[in-house]
């Protein structure tokens, strides 16, 4: 009877002990959640009090694991990554703040201010709201880079590889949606400096065309030559 009243407390206390431990609480809590590996880097060259990155408002060192959900806010002299082991990563420029969330099939969240660059491993959908509407992937079965900019209060989406929806206008690889004045200007200007096909056609048939009338004109006055007459 001893025996068994032993094994039991035996029993009790290594499950009190296993789920005090932190592994056993974050297994427990995570809910099939992912987590990301920060890695934080300075662009300042000494340290000036102004570079830091900050996880759900508490200061963060590189190595440590982000949870979903997180919001991570970077300051002026500061950008950071989150590498996810299996859906791709997430690049966060400086002044930057992102509400976050991830699972096994898909990197989201809120972009309230700043920049973010976001790869996705096929099969990982990207899912990013801000203020002017949704940033999704229309196609996840392909790899995936899109950045997403909040700049003057107007969200910007540049697909970089693979496609991206913004507000249900496609972004293919290569293009901005929407486009500064900037980039129409350089495209207006692109267009200009190139020759329009037709206009080449257009210069050729005139072309063409004065070189015929001068040939009848000249086989004209063959066959019927001019006689001066006779004074």
């Amino acid at each position: 009877m001893k025996t068994r009243i032993r094994i039991f407390v035996s029993i009790g206390l290594l499950v009190a002990i296993l789920a005090a431990s932190p592994e056993f609480l974050l297994a427990q809590n995570s809910g099939g959640r992912l987590f990301g590996d920060l890695t934080i880097t300075s662009n300042a060259s000494s340290a000036s009090g102004e570079e830091y990155v900050t996880v759900d408002r508490q200061p963060a060192v590189s190595g440590r694991s982000i949870m979903s959900p997180s919001e991570v806010a970077t300051s002026a002299l500061t950008s950071a990554k989150i590498l996810f082991a299996q859906t791709g990563s997430i690049s966060i420029s400086p002044n930057t703040r992102i509400n976050l969330t991830f699972v096994n099939s898909s990197i989201a969240g809120d972009l309230l201010a700043g920049e973010v660059i976001i790869e996705t491993a096929p099969n990982t959908a990207i899912n990013v709201f801000t203020i002017d509407g949704a940033i999704t992937t229309p196609n996840r079965n392909q790899k995936n880079i899109v950045k997403i900019s909040i700049e003057n209060g107007v969200t910007r989406v540049t697909t970089l590889t693979g496609q991206a929806m913004f507000n249900k206008v496609l972004v293919s690889g290569g293009e901005t949606f929407p486009q500064t004045t900037d980039d129409k200007t350089a495209d207006s200007d692109s267009s200009k400096s190139g020759v329009n096909p037709a206009v080449i056609v257009g210069i050729l048939g005139a072309v063409a065309g004065v070189a015929l009338v001068a040939l009848l004109v000249s086989s004209d006055n063959e066959d019927n030559p001019t006689i001066s007459p006779i004074r």
